[in-house]
Parts: C-alpha cells; structure tokens; sequence
C-alpha cells in the first residue's frame, strides 16, 4: 500500500482475543525516497520514527496481556509518543479509555487512520476524552488520537480531569527530546488525580554518546523534575535485546 507517497505495510497482532491491525511504513521496501512529511512545520528526524514499530512497543503488549493490562482495565489513559498507535490500541483492547499522542503529522497519518482501521466501522463511543473516541474489541476500551508536542506546553483541548494512566514505549532516544519528554511528563503526574506512568527503555546509546540519550540520562532527568522512578520489570525485546519498564510518579 502506498500513503502519500510512502510504501505502508499492515501489521497485525492478538490480544485478549482481539486482532488489533496497523498501518506502518514498510522499511523492507525502503526505495530511499524522500520522507512525504519532510516539509511539515513539526518534521524531526525523531518524529519520522514514528512510522514504525519498536522494541518497547512490543514490551509493552507483553505487559498487557498480564498484570498492566489490570492495571489500564477501564481506567482513563494517555499514552506519550504512540506513533503508529500498536500499544496504545492494545491498551484499548484490554479496556483502557486511552487517548494517543504524538506530533501532527504522525497523529493525522498514522494514529487516526490505524484508530479507523481497528475500529469495526463502529459508531464513535461516550468519549471518556473530549475527542471522539472509537470503541476498541470487547472489553469496554476506546481510543481517541490529538497531537501532543512535548516541545510546546501540553494542549489546553485535551480534557485531563481524571486522569488515571500515562503509557510511553521507547520513546526517548535523542538526547534533545529527554527534557521536553521530562518536563510534559511531569506536568502530567502532577495533575489533581495523581496519574501512574509506565515507561518502556531499551538501552540503545553509548555512555559516550553526544547524540543519543542513555536510559541513565533519561531517569536523572526525570529525578531532576521530582519524580520518582522504580524499575519494576525487565523482558527481552523481540531484537533479543534487554528493556526495562519503570514506573513513574510524582
């Protein structure tokens, strides 16, 4: 398939029964061409990275079909950096009323149509968010999809009352993104409701690096804004290659 120019593939999973299909950039079929987002006011090389699947985002739906997927269960959750939405939409289909974020493009290319696609044609539901919402599988889960930019100071449309869960899969990678990441997710946690974090890291820089963020970088910077971090599970990713999830709160 080919979306504005790019060569998309569709990729599907299980979960708790429900078979959750995305879209995403085909990067066996990479014929070097330009990225058809490269002009947009909000393109970063980091953004582009969200038109594919990672590591912690497959982490993270080991966690859900067990004991996290108790944890999202009809819960009202955000989830920072969805990119192609493959987490995010398998939150909703263990229950979760779960809003995904990301950049502009990424949330108009990849988060709405990928939202659509697993939706059944269903009706738009009783949104939880103050964005429409498409009932996801058979365990009472939603999702919705508004652009998040951590760079800019977090979206006044986006209704936060109730805010129960804040999810993000390998999202941290580039050292600039470390802070703007911080920062949003600490004005996250300190919201009335008191909302729980899970992140997913995989280590994937060099102590040395002045480029790429190390999981180090990432949990001082994070204690540095006065949250408080605990490891709380390690699996292998599907490169055979460690990650770690923590939970975040503040």
């Amino acid at each position: 398939h080919t979306i504005h120019g790019e060569k998309i593939c569709i990729l599907r999973h299980t979960i708790h029964g429900e078979k959750i299909c995305i879209l995403r950039q085909d990067l066996e079929d990479d014929d070097g061409a330009q990225n058809p987002n490269f002009f947009d006011e909000d393109f970063t090389v980091a953004g582009a990275t969200g038109f594919t699947v990672w590591d912690g985002a497959w982490t993270m739906i080991d966690l859900l079909k067990g004991w996290l997927g108790d944890v999202v269960k009809g819960k009202k959750t955000l989830e920072l950096g969805s990119g192609t939405g493959l987490a995010g939409l398998a939150a909703a289909a263990s229950g979760a009323k779960i809003l995904l974020t990301d950049i502009t493009s990424v949330t108009h290319d990849m988060l709405h149509p990928n939202i659509l696609l697993n939706s059944g044609q269903q009706d738009p539901s009783n949104s939880t968010w103050s964005h429409t919402s498409f009932p996801i599988g058979c365990l009472g889960g939603s999702a919705a999809a508004c652009p998040l930019d951590w760079a800019k100071p977090l979206p006044t449309n986006i209704d936060y009352t109730g805010l129960d869960v804040i999810l993000a899969s390998e999202v941290v990678w580039l050292k600039e993104l470390v802070q703007p990441f911080a920062e949003t997710l600490s004005r996250l946690l300190s919201l009335p409701s008191k909302p729980v974090c899970f992140v997913v890291c995989r280590e994937r820089a060099k102590a040395e690096s002045i480029t790429f963020a190390t999981i180090t970088d990432v949990l001082n910077i994070l204690k540095e804004e006065g949250c408080t971090v605990e490891a709380v599970s390690s699996l292998m990713g599907p490169e055979q290659e460690p990650t770690t999830t923590f939970k975040v709160t503040k």
